[in-house]
């Protein structure tokens, strides 16, 4: 990294080598988790007013694992225990919980408008 050079910090983002990412498993998971990515996003945009697009959803499960990760709505402290996930299975299994987690939360909170902050 140069000081110098630019104003800001800047540096090289590799991928983070997940194992096991072209088995059936892997597989089975990310077709488990992309319709509860898709019924997040979905749910988000009801329960926040937002208007947002539901991006094409990866074919490749490494891919659908990033973006699921990304996308989710949690604090950074989970969001990193999930990226420090070394298997593409755990992490996908993992992610589908808590997507699970976080459709049925914000489902709580449209039907209860008034307890917003059920969370903390």
């Amino acid at each position: 990294m140069d000081r110098h050079k630019a104003p800001y910090l800047s540096g090289i983002i590799e991928l983070y080598p997940l194992q096991d990412t072209n088995t059936d498993a892997v597989l089975q998971a990310s077709d488990r988790l992309k319709p509860w990515l898709i019924k997040y996003l979905e749910v988000l945009t009801d329960s926040g007013g937002v208007e947002l697009e539901v991006p094409q959803i990866p074919v490749d499960p490494r891919a659908l694992a990033y973006l699921a990760a990304i996308a989710l709505q949690v604090p950074n402290r989970e969001k990193q225990e999930l990226l420090s996930i070394e298997t593409a299975t755990q992490l996908l299994v993992r992610l589908l919980d808590a997507y699970q987690r976080e459709v049925a939360i914000l489902r709580a909170l449209q039907a209860n408008p008034d307890k917003q902050n059920i969370r903390g």
